[in-house]
């Protein structure tokens, strides 16, 4: 429910630009005297505090809008591996050993918002990528427009692989499958989306590949990238849904290399999946996903699948794939938003101290991989989260890694999460 609170911001214009005041003014009409207006100060904006997932703050007609966000992720892991599979990983990870460790997985600001009709803006900020402040999404939206649905330009996610375009504050795993070896970074470009019936989603992007948003260096790299889904049953009385969708993603390499590597259940463990870098000339990559929700469970599998077209004519070819169910001991069912075609923040029936428990999650995954000399294996994941209330989680995972000719790992991690 939104604060009702009202407040009034008053801008101080000493000093500024006619050009800039002129603009926070509201225009008098011809048929107005300045005694009918004197009245209302000048550059005032009136502006409704609210709470929406998040503070913000909305003037009277809503063509301006400001939302405040953030997330801290705190990880606290307890791990274990064979001699072998532990060499592999401090010799690919720069001496990283399994073990144990605590680290802040995320720890972001972001803001987001309206600037006036169907312009919309979203700039967030990572603090927890050691001394430097990084920026993960960063772009201009234009909304609503005919056939195009609505148009981003910036920074941000591309259209490939639902595991990765679901946000991290809901997720059921704490990281992603062995799959995620091939979903793409946040990139440079321009894309649009758009859905058509509340039942069918598609999306389009032009990226140049600058792997982060501090790197700004154009090496030639041009990938392009789809996706579409679409609900195919649907019945919210009983909470029953059937959806599906398919990606589809071409990289033009130019100056640079490509890398197919995971983590294995935590990024304080060793990366142990790691293709290294490969010289070639372009990549194909294929995604194919389906979701089931049936009141408190959930199925959702996705299969990845890459062919590189490599230097000295090699055109290996690489997959994964991963397969969940989830269970909510208290009866909550995942919600879904057909507007991005992925699932939506969960909210418990009744919040921790408001009458009730929270939310209590069951989940398994069963992931493999195969990235040729890269590695091969399977990873199994069991979890357990608790949510106190729809912006706070306690997660547990214990996972266990098997890469083949090198034994496993075990490893279990705890996380701290909450957002607004």
């Amino acid at each position: 429910m939104p604060v009702s609170l009202l407040i009034t911001l008053m801008l101080v214009q000493t000093g500024e630009d006619e050009s800039v005041a002129e603009a926070r003014t509201p225009a008098v009409e011809e048929s107005e005297t300045p005694s009918e207006s004197k009245d209302e100060p000048r550059g005032a904006i009136a502006a409704e505090v609210t709470w929406r997932d998040g503070f913000g703050f909305r003037s009277p007609s809503g063509d301006l809008q400001l939302l405040i966000g953030g997330r801290v992720h705190n990880d606290w892991l307890v791990s274990g591996a064979s001699g072998s599979l532990d060499a592999r990983g401090r010799a690919l990870d720069d001496g990283l050993a399994f073990g144990s460790g605590t680290r802040f997985r995320r720890a972001r600001i972001n803001l987001q918002g309206q600037l006036y009709r169907r312009i919309g803006f979203r700039s967030e900020f990572e603090f927890a990528q050691g001394s430097q402040v990084e920026s993960t999404d960063t772009y201009l939206e234009i909304e609503d427009l005919p056939i195009v649905g609505d148009l981003r330009v910036g920074n941000f996610k591309e259209q490939f692989s639902f595991a990765f375009l679901e946000s991290s504050n809901i997720i059921t795993f704490q990281e992603f499958s062995l799959a995620h070896a091939f979903s793409p970074d946040r990139n440079s470009g321009i894309g649009f989306s758009n859905t058509l019936f509340d039942r069918v989603f598609y999306a389009t992007g032009l990226f140049v590949e600058t792997r982060g948003f501090r790197d700004s260096r154009i090496r030639g790299d041009l990938v392009s990238t789809s996706r579409i889904a679409a609900i195919l049953f649907e019945n919210k009385r009983e909470r029953l849904l059937a959806q599906a969708g398919v990606s589809f993603r071409y990289e033009r390499l130019g100056r640079s290399t490509q890398r197919y590597s995971v983590v294995s259940g935590s990024t304080l463990a060793p990366v142990v999946f790691d293709t290294g870098e490969l010289e070639g000339k372009e990549a194909y990559a294929v995604d194919g996903q389906v979701a089931l929700v049936a009141g408190p469970f959930d199925l959702v599998a996705e299969l990845t699948g890459v062919r590189a077209v490599l230097t000295g004519d090699r055109t290996p070819s690489y997959w994964g794939y991963y397969v969940s169910v989830g269970w909510f001991i208290t009866g909550e069912s995942r919600p879904f938003n057909p507007g991005t075609m992925l699932f939506a923040r969960i909210r418990p029936n009744t919040n921790l101290f408001e009458g009730g428990p929270g939310a209590f999650q069951l989940a398994f995954r069963w992931s493999e991989l195969d990235l040729d000399a890269g590695g091969r294996g399977n990873e199994a994941t069991a979890a357990l989260n608790w949510w106190l209330n729809a912006h706070a989680r306690i997660a547990t995972s214990f996972i266990t890694t098997n890469l083949y000719g090198f034994g496993r790992a075990n490893l279990g991690q705890l996380r701290i999460a909450f957002d607004f």
